[in-house]
């Protein structure tokens, strides 16, 4: 979407880019070392289920990465009020994430995007299988919702896995969704996905794979879909690299 043409309010210029500011309305510990932050929708601010935003700061950030970073979208584009993300704040983490939890509400920061094709596909023929590793929950739980509510005929199934029940990032709204939404079904676990528990929950040769998480899962689940025999072109996936 061009930025330029689509919204109203402040806008600045960042490295080429056009970018909205946003305030911020409100940070939720949805999970252990796990944070939702909401940010005051604009007028005309549209995007698709599964595309992230970059947030710019004006703070000086000593980490050598730069003022801006990435944010997969965990709200609905359906939602009017905010947009949202969730990151990990554990003991020793970034300037970047320390400023964003610090700001006082009603901060503003500037926005950039939406952008991004991990999205939903245009056809509901197959299903669609999300692993999700930790914060790799983040792109998956806005696109459930919005399927959720626009009642889609989209089959969707979630793995989710994470190191403990504490670190389930959203479980509560999942289950709520699990009963709302026909279409929808999940399973949490507390190791690596494998083989034998995707072939349990699904038919690998019939179904289209989403996978997010870090780098090092992501890389892993792809390859052990490989060996498994399902071919590249039925495989999207995302990289939550930390910042």
């Amino acid at each position: 979407m061009d930025l330029k043409n689509g919204l109203k309010g402040i806008k600045t210029k960042f490295r080429g880019l056009n970018s909205i500011r946003m305030k911020i309305l409100d940070r939720l510990e949805i999970a252990e070392d796990t944070y939702e932050i909401r940010l005051k929708k604009p007028l005309n601010f549209t995007y698709k289920a599964g595309q992230y935003v970059s947030i710019i700061i004006n703070d000086k950030v000593n980490d050598g990465r730069g003022k801006m970073r990435s944010f997969s979208l965990s709200s609905s584009p359906s939602n009017s009020k905010f947009i949202s993300t969730c990151f990990r704040l554990p003991k020793k983490h970034s300037d970047f994430k320390n400023y964003l939890m610090k700001y006082p509400m009603g901060t503003e920061v500037s926005i950039s995007g939406p952008r991004g094709k991990f999205i939903l596909p245009e056809s509901t023929e197959k299903l669609v299988v999300m692993i999700a590793g930790g914060v790799g929950i983040t792109p998956f739980i806005g696109m459930i919702k919005f399927a959720t509510e626009t009642k889609s005929k989209q089959k969707i199934k979630l793995l989710y896995t994470d190191k403990s029940e504490k670190r389930i990032a959203y479980f509560d709204e999942l289950v709520k969704l699990d009963r709302l939404n026909k279409n929808f079904s999940f399973n949490s676990r507390y190791k690596r996905v494998d083989p034998k528990f995707i072939i349990k929950n699904c038919d690998p040769s019939k179904v289209l794979f989403y996978v997010c998480g870090t780098p090092k899962m992501v890389t892993g689940v792809r390859e052990m879909l490989l060996e498994m025999g399902v071919s590249k072109k039925v495989i999207s996936f995302e990289n939550f690299t930390g910042y």
